[in-house]
């Protein structure tokens, strides 16, 4: 080998060892901690062991028992501070959720929901993962004090999972669907603890062959084909690393920029509003009152009345009794009837109105109405967080109430 290829063969190595060192220093200085997190397929939902009380159609939920993979693919230590879930029942109109947060901490996740008793509890801290490594770890969630937290076991759960990063803050990691599979526990545990799993292995394991190809024998071909694939993707992976970079470089300096402009934004605005409102008690009062909204919400409750009151009158005719619509005045509002299921339509605030049901909680039937304010003196209604008309939202209440009265 001559002198020139030597040199050619030099820059190539000293190139690539740059390209390497590049993108180590970027691993280990440039970005940040963002872990994978994954949770067992198999939860635990920890009920309180009460009497059935006439008005109460579910149960009073104690804590959520869960295994959580966490995964981080970066060069550096990371540290997570906190766990909390959202836990809501989506099979009804208007969902409460419900926030838990971690409270304890097991060694591992048990097999079954008797071997609770056995199981040690310690109190959860924060969780340190090392560079490029996983981290397994289990974790009981509750309720904030004092806060009573409801579900029916048997309805359509839908749990939240979220983190929280020092100086970034929350996280969500994704929705999740534990299914209670009641045919499976028919022995409740005494302690209330029902076990409550993501998939329904019966169904998804007969899909399992499906998703596969035929088995592949790669001895046949030979050790010509492993080179040339090898080849083949060598321009690919060259490609793929350098068009990344210019996305790298784009957020670095996506990052100055906002560090730059949070601090103009502190000592141009922040700072000076600090020192001119820190000389005088007491602080500025930032909620005002909604009394002007009075007359709104009295005349928007009135509508309401009105127009499902023309709703069921084209309804009830020539309907069977049993299916007829009734309604009935109150001293704060109206209610309306079909069938089991009785709504009560109140004012619940200035600028708020709601219908409930009358059959227990938790509310299989829920709407939400608030008034809002715009610009040039607007206002809309939102109901359930959807701005509506007067008009629309009694339809659309009426079009839930018809399919939930039996």
């Amino acid at each position: 080998m001559n002198l020139e290829a030597l040199k050619v063969l030099s820059s190539i190595v000293g190139m690539i060892g740059g390209f390497l060192g590049f993108f180590v220093f970027i691993d280990n200085y440039i970005l940040t901690f963002k872990p994978r997190l994954n949770i067992s397929n198999k939860l635990f939902f920890r009920y309180k062991a009460e009497e059935k009380h006439p008005n109460i159609r579910g149960k009073s939920l104690e804590s959520v028992i869960l295994k959580i993979e966490a995964i981080n693919r970066r060069n550096k230590i990371g540290r997570i501070d906190d766990f909390a879930v959202r836990v809501y029942d989506s099979g009804v109109t208007f969902p409460s959720e419900y926030m838990l947060y971690a409270e304890n901490a097991l060694e591992q996740l048990p097999s079954k929901s008797s071997y609770f008793d056995k199981s040690e509890f310690n109190s959860f801290s924060p969780v340190s993962i090392l560079g490029r490594s996983t981290k397994n770890f289990v974790v009981e969630f509750k309720p904030e004090k004092y806060m009573g937290v409801t579900l029916n076991p048997e309805g359509s759960l839908k749990l939240d999972l979220l983190y929280y990063l020092p100086e970034k803050g929350w996280r969500s990691v994704g929705t999740f669907m534990p299914y209670y599979f009641k045919g499976h526990n028919e022995q409740q545990d005494p302690n209330g603890i029902i076990e409550y799993s993501l998939l329904d292995n019966a169904v998804t394991r007969k899909e399992a062959s499906k998703s596969l190809k035929q088995p592949e024998v790669g001895i046949y071909k030979g050790i010509s084909g492993k080179y040339i694939g090898f080849y083949l993707m060598k321009p690919v992976w060259a490609i793929k690393n350098i068009a990344g970079y210019p996305f790298k470089v784009i957020k670095l300096i996506g990052a100055l920029l906002e560090a730059l402009i949070r601090l103009i934004a502190s000592y141009c605005i922040v700072l000076p509003l600090i020192k001119l409102k820190s000389k005088t008690l007491p602080r500025v009062q930032f909620r005002p009152a909604r009394a002007h909204l009075i007359g709104d919400t009295e005349a928007t409750l009135e509508k309401c009345r009105n127009s499902i009151e023309r709703i069921a009158e084209a309804i009830n005719f020539k309907a069977d009794s049993k299916a007829k619509i009734t309604i009935r005045d109150e001293s704060s509002g109206f209610s309306i009837q079909r069938g089991s299921l009785e709504v009560k339509f109140y004012k619940s605030g200035d600028g708020h109105i709601r219908a409930d049901d009358t059959g227990g909680y938790p509310q299989m039937f829920t709407f939400s109405m608030e008034l809002v304010e715009y610009p040039f003196g607007f206002r809309l209604w939102k109901v359930n967080n959807k701005i509506m008309t007067v008009r629309s939202a009694c339809i659309h209440v009426m079009d839930s109430f018809i399919l939930l009265a039996h």
